[in-house]
């Protein structure tokens, strides 16, 4: 989980309403990322750079009522 949190430090971005994303050419890498954070989360190409795949998380908790 350590090194997720790296990763997610040095090539990821947190957004102000909770959602994490991950860039990079490595989509194996991105595989066992999902996989060590539970996600269902699809992994994406990029459609502005080629061989660069992308996955994003939300942690944002759903408003009820």
């Amino acid at each position: 989980m350590a090194y997720v949190l790296g990763l997610i430090i040095t090539d990821g971005c947190i957004s102000r309403n909770g959602v994490i994303s991950l860039s990079m050419n490595d989509r194996e890498v991105l595989e066992k990322v999902k996989i060590v954070m539970g996600s269902d989360h699809p992994i994406t190409a990029s459609k502005h750079q080629n061989g660069l795949y992308c996955i994003l998380f939300s942690f944002c908790k759903k408003k009820t009522g």
